[in-house]
C-alpha cells in the first residue's frame, strides 16, 4: 500500500469534540505519509497539534498573519520519526490550491452543514480537481466524495 499525503481544512472556530474524534481516528486507522494544513487558528490549529509521532507535517502559512497560527516556532517534536516542513507564505486561495495539489485526499471539518468560505473553497478545489474529501460534519458523521483511499468505514 502506497502511504499518502492528506490535505485538511476546517473552520477558524476549530472542531468539536466528536470531529476531533473522527479525525484522530481517521488518522491513526490510516497510512499517511505526510500531513498539509493551513496554519490557521482554529481547526488547522487542533489539526497540527495532534499530529502522530510518525508524521511529517507540512504547514502551508498564508500571507495574511490576522488568523495564522504560526505553528513553525513550535517545531519542536517528541520524536525523531516527526519532520515539519514550512512552505513560503501564499495567499489564501493559492495556499488552498497549493495544499489540495500535494495531497492524495482532503480532510475537512466544517463548523455546520453550510461551510465557511475557506473551506468551502478548499473542498471545491478538491473536488474539481478529483481529490477525494473526506468531510466530517459536526455531528460525526463522514461524507466520503471520490475514491475511498484512506480505506474509511462510516459506521
Amino acid at each position: 500500500m502506497t502511504r499518502l499525503d492528506v490535505g485538511f481544512t476546517g473552520t477558524r472556530h476549530g472542531m468539536n469534540s466528536i470531529q476531533h474524534d473522527v479525525l484522530s481516528g481517521i488518522i491513526r486507522h490510516s497510512d499517511i505519509k505526510t500531513l498539509h494544513h493551513g496554519d490557521c487558528v482554529g481547526a488547522d490549529s487542533q489539526f497540527h497539534n495532534m499530529r502522530l509521532h510518525f508524521q511529517c507535517v507540512c504547514i502551508h502559512p498564508p500571507s495574511n498573519n490576522a488568523l495564522r497560527a504560526f505553528h513553525e516556532t513550535q517545531l519542536e517534536s517528541n520524536s525523531p520519526n516527526c519532520h515539519c516542513h514550512v512552505m513560503p507564505e501564499l495567499e489564501y486561495a493559492k495556499r488552498n490550491q497549493v495544499i489540495v495539489d500535494h495531497s492524495d485526499a482532503l480532510i475537512a471539518t466544517p463548523s455546520d452543514s453550510h461551510p465557511s468560505f475557506g473551506t468551502k473553497m478548499t473542498i471545491g478545489i478538491a473536488m474539481h480537481d478529483g481529490v477525494p474529501v473526506y468531510r466530517i460534519d459536526p455531528e460525526g458523521s463522514v461524507q466520503v466524495y471520490g475514491e475511498d483511499v484512506l480505506k474509511f468505514h462510516n459506521g
